[in-house]
């Protein structure tokens, strides 16, 4: 790092790529990878390390380098102009990337697993081969280099639009792997094993396996990793016969992954995850409970989730990049509808690519049409002048940003304190029926059927 901060420089290393190959962010070469170096050599010192470096690399390179595998890596390096990694190196010359050891058989799987499935996306239009993938597994389709097989181009500018707009209409959380994926798969197999009788320590077994070899298909990240320990935990409880409290499990999760690797207290990622979670935990209930007086219980529960996830993680958005999504709850609203449906067919699609590309084509097709609506809506909410409002960056905006939160939550609670039912412990137990507009047109409409059938009967 010292010589890098001096000017660029050659250096030799030998490291394991840790990460999946993607398009390069660097204009300088077509192909980028994550290293965990193992010896440097500058040419005058050789010493041990455990450093991470950026590797980026060109033409026939990049077929070569696979995750899991041992290079030996030479060329020029610098300081990281962007990104976390803090030095890049890019290779170049005929020895530039020599192999040391093959990369083993489990990532060789997994890496198939993935490939299959970018073909099986080939035939569909450019936002399914965007989308379904970034949906299925957080790798968006213009980040995967086509370097081992003969794809079609997609076209840039559409799908850094496509990106942006996503962005700016607060529904690109879509296309990084979260809970979600992990609670439709935990819940399809407690479903069928339910229906068959399986005993629960069974169950558990299962969903441990199944949910670890879903966060090795899934683009590597801090929410990944969230998820997939909150999900050993339910797994841990279901085995021992008690009761998953969701709070506690996020709360020893937060604290046994802090303690393995202290650097994700400086996370964004881990920091999104983990508030999204404590938001949905905390206030998606009694959110539900008031949006259910006016709306259908299935969206009632969509907006709630949304409301709670929002409130929690804009103060930590907000520091990421001072603006303020105005249109994120109708986005979130419009697209719930067929983001498990999309989910689940995407999923489905990448179990079975490995076997048969046709199969899953189909089913990445089917995936497309959910893709479709996203699409549609992040092209009309995320395109306006005013999709997004600026605002204080930093701990500023930030704590700023999480006062007014606080100010309004208690406000509402208060006004509904004092317009509701009284709450007093001599009451009789069970929820107090409202007069509220939902309570008033299903009181009205059971009268209406009734009265029609009592005329007809009249008639008769």
């Amino acid at each position: 790092m010292a010589r890098a901060r001096e000017g660029s420089g050659y250096l030799s290393l030998e490291g394991t790529v840790v990460e999946p190959v993607l398009v390069s962010s660097n204009r300088k070469a077509d192909c980028q990878a994550e290293m965990r170096v193992q010896i440097l050599d500058d040419g005058l010192v050789r010493v041990r390390s455990n450093a991470d470096v950026r590797l980026f690399a060109s033409g026939d390179d990049c077929s070569r380098i696979h995750r899991g595998a041992v290079y030996r890596a030479s060329g020029t390096f610098a300081e990281a102009v962007i990104g976390t990694t803090p030095l890049w190196l890019t290779v170049h010359g005929e020895d530039g990337l020599v192999v040391l050891k093959e990369q083993p058989w489990p990532e060789r799987c997994r890496e198939h697993m993935q490939e299959s499935f970018f073909r099986a996306t080939e035939g569909l239009s450019d936002q399914g081969r965007v989308l379904v993938p970034g949906l299925t597994m957080g790798f968006l389709g213009q980040d995967h280099p086509s370097s081992s097989y003969d794809a079609r181009p997609i076209n840039d500018t559409y799908a850094s639009q496509l990106e942006e707009r996503f962005r700016t209409a607060g529904i690109m959380h879509l296309m990084a792997v979260s809970g979600g994926h992990f609670v439709i798969v935990s819940g399809l197999i407690r479903r069928i094993c339910a229906r068959l009788l399986v005993p629960r320590r069974i169950v558990a077994v299962l969903m441990v396996g199944c949910t670890s070899l879903l966060a090795a298909l899934m683009a590597p990240g801090d929410s990944v990793s969230r998820a997939l320990v909150m999900g050993w935990i339910g797994a841990a409880a279901l085995y021992l016969g008690r009761r998953t409290q969701a709070l506690s499990a996020l709360c020893v999760t937060v604290i046994v992954m802090l303690l393995l690797d202290p650097a994700l207290a400086w996370s964004y990622g881990f920091a999104l995850s983990c508030a999204s979670v404590l938001g949905i935990v905390m206030m998606s209930r009694p959110i539900s409970g008031v949006a259910a007086l006016i709306l259908p219980d299935r969206l009632a529960d969509a907006v709630a989730m949304t409301i709670a996830a929002q409130t929690a993680t804009l103060p930590i958005q907000v520091m990421m990049e001072p603006q303020l999504p105005l249109w994120s709850l109708v986005a979130n609203v419009l697209v719930s509808p067929v983001v498990d449906f999309a989910t689940m067919a995407g999923l489905a699609g990448l179990a079975v690519a490995w076997a048969n590309v046709d199969a899953a084509a189909v089913l990445a097709w089917v995936a497309s049409w959910g893709t479709r609506v996203m699409e549609r809506v992040a092209m009309w909410l995320g395109g306006g002048e005013h999709a997004v409002v600026p605002w204080a960056g930093g701990v500023r905006g930030a704590i700023l940003l999480a006062a007014i939160e606080t100010a309004v939550i208690l406000t509402i609670v208060r006004i509904a304190r004092l317009a509701g039912p009284s709450r007093a412990e001599h009451a009789l137990p069970g929820e107090p029926f409202t007069r509220n507009p939902r309570n008033r047109l299903r009181i009205w409409w059971d009268d209406t059927m009734r009265m029609m059938r009592d005329l007809d009967a009249y008639r008769e």
